[in-house]
């Protein structure tokens, strides 16, 4: 026998973040885990949170999320970000790298299947080290989010 029941979720409803240009700081890496996709495939990917100098209506900043494939294959979107946002890609990446991190974020709104708008990050770009920030950075709480791994090595053929 099969129980079923609405889900509900008990999340705070919050505009999206603005659109158009942030200058950002990376918060929080997570470690490669493995996740199982709609086609029934599993794979490794890795979560980046970025937290923009705009606040919410509750008083915090915004934070944005982007996820990608945990491969250093030169075709990977990762791979793409790391050598614009950092001028180059390292052979094997360890989290710590982009973690407190300054760059620009390009945001966008999306609607999502379920009607709402949701704030998409379009690109990462390098930050001029000489641009202020809207936040203080000894303000904010950086976390490396444990994994089953430490780093994962980049694409071999």
């Amino acid at each position: 026998m099969s129980l079923s029941f609405p889900l509900t979720l008990n999340a705070k409803e919050y505009p999206p973040a603005p659109f158009g240009l942030h200058p950002a700081v990376c918060v929080a890496v997570s470690e490669p885990e493995v996740i199982e996709n709609a086609f029934g495939e599993s794979k490794a990917v890795i979560l980046i949170t970025f937290e923009i100098g705009e606040l919410r209506p509750d008083g915090k900043r915004y934070r944005l999320n982007k996820t990608f494939s945990a491969s250093l294959h030169p075709k990977s979107s990762l791979y793409q970000v790391l050598d614009g946002w950092l001028g180059r890609c390292p052979e094997s990446f360890e989290p710590s790298v982009v973690l407190k991190r300054r760059c620009l974020l390009v945001v966008s709104h999306q609607t999502g299947r379920d009607g709402r708008t949701y704030a998409r990050i379009e690109r990462i770009m390098p930050s001029d080290p000489t641009m202020p920030l809207k936040f203080d950075l000894d303000s904010l709480r950086f976390r490396l989010r444990r994994g089953r791994r430490n780093s994962f090595r980049p694409y071999t053929p």
